[in-house]
């Protein structure tokens, strides 16, 4: 059996070549400028992204980066960490030697107190790497903070690129790349009230079905959030690692958030009640080896 393939990005294949070849760069680069609010540079990834803001912010191997999460969660991916490592040291507290703040919007959830950390006078960093269209007041995330990153696969139908918001140098990036990611930024801006209102369609199925099976969501869907991953609880005795472990071996991409224990898995416009049934079908059918 050829298992499935269900990525957390909404890219896939048939989409290599599907982008809107009439959209003039120009109009591409105003409309992304707009949707963010302020200028940008395209890079290859959201990890390169990140890289530059450091760089730009010049930290030395005394300085530290303090993180915070919207969830308030003590784990944090080491594509953030180990970029942060090879400049300078990281907490995630604020400390006498912090000289930049991260503030990762976690899955698509906004952070709740932007305004106390502006307060603080000390350069924040918005990571919106799943956060490419939430709001908080209404205002979209990532306009607030010196700097600001995009992971776009995890948004758009694309399996590479990033954006950055307030580096003074433009990175160099290869033509060919350059206009892929236009072009697909041109084709999807158009229609992102349409792919809000898919992922949020896709979060509440997933929600009904899998509370069906006594799995409710371990995340509230906030307002603003325009969500990045399904997160759920698995039922008492079930081993999350096995889970996850079940959702890889068919296909799903999927991981357990810790130190919850809450598993997640994709959620985003371009799944299908099949597919998602499917994710439901796969847990249902590893939650029964608990061991």
């Amino acid at each position: 059996m050829i298992p499935a393939q269900i990525p957390i990005s909404p890219f896939q294949y048939t989409d290599l070549g599907r982008a809107d070849r009439e959209v003039e760069e120009e109009a591409a680069e105003a409309m992304l400028q707009n949707h963010l609010g302020r200028p940008f540079a395209l890079t290859s990834s959201g990890r390169e992204a990140l890289a530059l803001a450091l760089d730009d912010a010049g930290l030395g191997r005394d300085d530290t980066v303090t993180i915070l999460t919207s969830t308030g969660n003590p784990y944090v991916s080491g594509c953030v960490t180990r970029t942060i490592e090879r400049v300078c040291r990281w907490s995630m507290k604020l400390e006498s030697s912090t000289r930049l703040i991260v503030v990762i919007h976690d899955f698509g959830i906004p952070y709740a107190r932007m305004d106390e950390l502006l307060k603080t006078g000390i350069p924040v960093l918005e990571d919106c790497a799943y956060a490419f269209a939430s709001c908080s007041g209404g205002r979209r995330v990532g306009r607030d903070g010196k700097y600001a990153i995009y992971s776009l696969p995890k948004f758009l139908p694309i399996n590479y690129g990033g954006v950055v918001c307030g580096i003074k140098r433009r990175p160099g990036m290869l033509r060919e790349h350059r206009e892929t990611i236009l072009n697909v930024v041109g084709s999807e801006l158009p229609r992102l009230s349409t792919i809000c209102e898919a992922r949020l369609k896709s979060w509440h199925y997933l929600e009904s079905r899998f509370a069906e099976i006594g799995c409710p969501p371990a995340l509230p869907l906030e307002s603003g959030t325009v969500p990045g991953v399904f997160m759920f609880q698995p039922t008492p005795g079930v081993i999350p690692e096995n889970i996850k472990r079940a959702y890889q071996k068919h296909g799903v991409e999927a991981s357990v958030f810790y130190p919850r224990h809450a598993v997640f898995v994709p959620c985003h416009q371009n799944l299908t009640p099949a597919a998602m049934d499917y994710m439901v079908a796969v847990y249902e059918e590893a939650a029964r080896c608990k061991a």
